[in-house]
C-alpha cells in the first residue's frame, strides 16, 4: 500500500539546484544489483518485488550488436533474461507557462522502430509496412505509426498511475511541413492529439537544447540510454559523433542517437533523428535502435 500510495503522488521537486529537473513516473531502467533477488510472482502494476524492496521488469535482451555493454560494462548476451529496476523517470522542464510545463526525458528511456514502436519483436516488424503503406500512401506517417500507439498506449500505462495521468495533458501536435523544418513535404501528416509525443525536427534546433554548460553532458540533445534501452537494441556512439561506433565494453560510455516524429521529404522509408548534433540523421524507420524520448506536457500544483 506504501509503493502505491508513492507512486501516486507527482514529485515535482527539483532534482537538482542547478538544472530544471524533475522526477515524474517510473518505468524500468537499471540493471539488478547481483546480490538482489526477485518474485516470480508478479505485483504492482505487473512488476516484481525484489528483496530490496523494489519493483522489477524482466526483459529478453537483443542487444544491437556483440559486445555492446550495459553502464556498468557487462556485456549484454543477446537472448538473456534480465531483471530492470523500475524507477521515477528523471525530467528536464523545457518551459513553463501558465503553470504547464514541457518535460523531455533526460535519457533514452527505450528502443524501437517507428513503425513497429518499442514491444514489438525485430523479426515481425518487416510485416507491418506493406499494410501502413496500402492505408496512408507513406510508410514514416507519424499520426498511424506503432512508436505513437506505443507511446500513448503501453507506455503512458505503464509509466504512470492513474492519479499522475490527471496531470497529463492532452497536446495538439503539430505535424505540419514547417514541423519537419521543411518548406513542403510530401510524407507529412495531419495533426494529431497525445499524451505524449516525440519531438520534431524544428522543435530540436531550439537554442536551449545545446546549450554548453552541463556537467554530465555536451548538451541536453546529448542522451544516453538506460540500462532497459541498451538490452531493447539502442545504439551508441563514441564521443565523435555518429559516424564511428563505439566497440567492445567501452560502448557502455557512449551516447545513442533518438527519434524524431518528422518524416523525410523524398524517401517514404526513411524519418528524422538527432545524435546530439545539430546537424540530425535520417534512418530506416524499420530500424529497432532508435532511441526514443517522451515529451509531455503536466499541469503544476499551484
Amino acid at each position: 500500500m506504501d509503493k502505491e500510495k508513492e507512486r501516486a503522488i507527482p514529485d515535482y521537486g527539483m532534482a537538482t539546484k542547478k538544472d530544471k529537473l524533475l522526477y515524474f513516473g517510473v518505468f524500468p531502467q537499471e540493471l539488478k544489483e547481483a546480490s538482489v533477488t526477485v518474485e516470480d510472482r508478479p505485483g504492482l502494476d505487473g512488476y516484481h518485488l525484489g528483496s530490496d524492496g523494489n519493483f522489477y521488469a524482466k526483459l529478453k535482451a537483443t542487444p544491437y550488436a556483440e559486445l555492446y555493454a550495459f553502464k556498468n560494462g557487462e556485456p549484454i548476451e543477446e537472448g538473456r533474461e534480465y531483471w530492470f529496476k523500475v524507477s521515477p523517470i528523471l525530467w528536464r522542464v523545457l518551459s513553463v507557462c501558465d503553470g504547464v510545463a514541457v518535460l523531455m526525458s533526460e535519457d533514452v528511456l527505450a528502443a524501437g522502430s517507428i513503425v513497429g514502436g518499442c514491444d514489438t519483436p525485430v523479426r515481425s516488424v518487416r510485416r507491418l509496412p506493406k499494410r501502413h503503406y496500402l492505408i496512408t500512401g507513406a510508410y514514416n506517417m507519424y499520426d498511424v505509426s506503432g512508436m505513437r500507439f506505443w507511446l500513448n498506449r503501453e507506455f503512458f500505462l505503464a509509466a504512470f498511475s492513474p492519479e499522475e495521468r490527471e496531470w497529463i495533458l492532452t497536446t495538439k501536435v503539430d505535424n505540419s511541413p514547417a514541423s519537419t523544418n521543411e518548406r513542403s513535404n510530401r510524407n507529412a501528416c495531419p495533426d494529431t492529439e497525445d499524451k505524449v509525443y516525440l519531438m520534431s525536427a524544428a522543435e530540436v534546433k531550439d537554442e536551449q537544447l545545446w546549450e554548453t554548460d552541463l556537467d554530465d553532458r555536451s548538451n541536453i540533445a546529448t542522451k544516453y540510454p538506460t540500462d532497459y534501452a541498451r538490452a531493447m537494441g539502442a545504439s551508441s556512439f563514441c564521443a565523435e559523433g555518429f559516424s564511428r561506433w563505439i566497440s567492445g565494453r567501452a560502448n557502455s560510455k557512449g551516447y545513442a542517437w533518438w527519434w524524431l516524429r518528422s518524416p523525410d521529404a523524398f524517401y517514404e522509408d526513411s524519418v528524422k533523428a538527432c545524435d546530439g548534433s545539430r546537424t540530425g540523421i535520417h534512418d530506416a524507420l524499420l530500424d529497432r535502435c532508435g532511441g526514443v524520448v517522451p515529451i509531455l506536457r503536466v499541469k503544476l500544483p499551484l
